[in-house]
This record gives C-alpha cells, sequence and structure tokens, in this order.
C-alpha cells in the first residue's frame, strides 16, 4: 500500500482499510472517502477533507520553546518525506537523506530530489 500511489491507508483510529486514491493532476490533493467507515480525507496530508485550504495551512505545528519541531523550516528535527508523506526524524549527520519507507532520496534542507538513476550513478562513479 505505501508504494503504490493510487492507494492508501485509511487515517481514522480504529479504520484499518485500504482506500483507493481517484485520479488527479499530479500533486493536485483530492478527496478520499474510505469504503468502510465512509471518513472523506484528503490524499496528501490524511486529514478530514479540506476543500478551501492548502495542506500546510491545515497540518498543525508542534511547537515548543525551541520553536517548531515538525514543518519545513531547515532547523525543524521532524519533517516529511516529499514523497509518501511519512514523518522522518533527524538527529545528526549529512542532509542527505534516505525515506526507509518509500527508498526516496532527498536534500533534508530544500527536500529536493537526490534520487540518482542506475545509469547516472555509473557515470558520476567512473567519473
Amino acid at each position: 500500500v505505501h508504494l503504490d500511489p493510487q492507494r492508501t491507508w485509511c487515517p481514522a483510529a480504529d479504520c484499518q482499510t485500504v482506500c483507493c486514491i481517484g485520479p488527479n493532476e499530479s500533486g493536485v490533493p483530492v478527496p478520499v472517502e474510505c469504503p468502510a467507515c465512509h471518513m472523506m480525507f484528503c490524499s496528501s496530508c490524511k486529514e478530514a477533507w479540506h476543500p478551501q485550504r492548502l495542506c500546510p495551512e491545515n497540518q498543525a505545528l508542534v511547537t515548543t520553546e525551541q520553536g517548531s519541531l515538525i514543518g519545513t523550516e531547515t532547523e525543524a528535527p521532524i519533517k516529511q518525506c516529499p514523497v509518501c508523506r511519512i514523518y522522518i526524524e533527524r538527529n545528526e549527520g549529512c542532509a542527505q537523506m534516505m525515506c526507509k519507507n518509500c527508498k526516496h532520496t532527498f536534500c533534508w534542507y530544500c527536500l529536493q530530489n537526490l534520487d540518482v538513476s542506475v545509469a547516472e550513478k555509473k557515470y558520476i562513479d567512473e567519473g
């Protein structure tokens, strides 16, 4: 389910149903209705469907005295994978991250794609 972009788990705590995501324009969130509990949620952020708001406006940031723990700020220690949206915590090391869920490689600071194809990797390795 995690690797199929047309399927997702129902986010309701007491529901474990696989839901189908309808066709959409690239990256545009669409409403998804769970066939079991009938919850209507956003295909991108998995929150209750919010047709008039963008996902970042709908997601509450967890704040502390030091500032945001979750968000897009460069210093936030918890961010979402830009592909599968699972939360990832960075505690040390370089900025190149690989999501353990979908294996997407990206820059922690700018969230840009760092995935390299096999052909590009061979070219880079051989100089």
